[in-house]
């Protein structure tokens, strides 16, 4: 596919009103379709992969499997994070997932034209990649883990102070 093609601008569009618009639709109607959703991406996501693996190398095996590409990576962590919605991959998928798929998208290195499985191997691979960060990416805040391992936190300040020589005796603030 050339750069600056109309194919090539038809096909970004494509991926960002398909991206835009399930983010949009997922933010203005919440619900518990969201979850559905996400999981059948990150299936389609494991199956677009490997069915490239199975297409191109015929076979599935270390000789020809690795080492894998950096959005090869970020497909299999981006369905990860969409199945589990575990936040270090949900970052992961943010910050590496994008740094290397909008550039994939920007410069397509793509030998077949539309309507080849290939086109859309590759559009669906890195599509769903940039959807799945724009999805649900949120930062947390900088006491997010103070927050979420206060009873942690508590005991160390304790212990610490303790071993200092002092008796500590906790009461909340009103």
């Amino acid at each position: 596919m050339r750069i600056f093609s109309a194919e090539y601008f038809v096909s970004l569009a494509a991926v960002a009103l398909v991206c835009g618009g399930v983010v949009a639709v997922a933010r203005v109607r919440p619900g518990p379709w969201t979850g559905t959703f996400a999981r059948a991406l990150a299936v389609l996501l494991v199956v677009n992969q490997v069915s490239w693996y199975v297409a191109e190398r015929s076979t599935l095996s270390v000789q020809w499997s690795l080492p894998l590409g950096l959005c090869e990576i970020g497909t299999f962590i981006a369905a990860a994070a969409l199945w589990w919605r575990l936040q270090l991959l949900v970052d992961l998928t943010y910050f590496w997932g994008l740094g290397g798929t909008i550039q994939a998208l920007l410069t397509p290195e793509l030998f077949n034209l539309f309507p080849s499985y290939y086109y859309f191997q590759y559009y669906i691979n890195h599509g769903g990649i940039v959807l799945r960060s724009d999805s649900t990416y949120q930062d947390l805040g900088a006491t997010y883990f103070d927050e979420r391992d206060r009873n942690l936190i508590q005991r160390r300040a304790v212990r610490n102070l303790e071993r200092l020589g002092y008796r500590v005796a906790l009461e909340r603030a009103a």
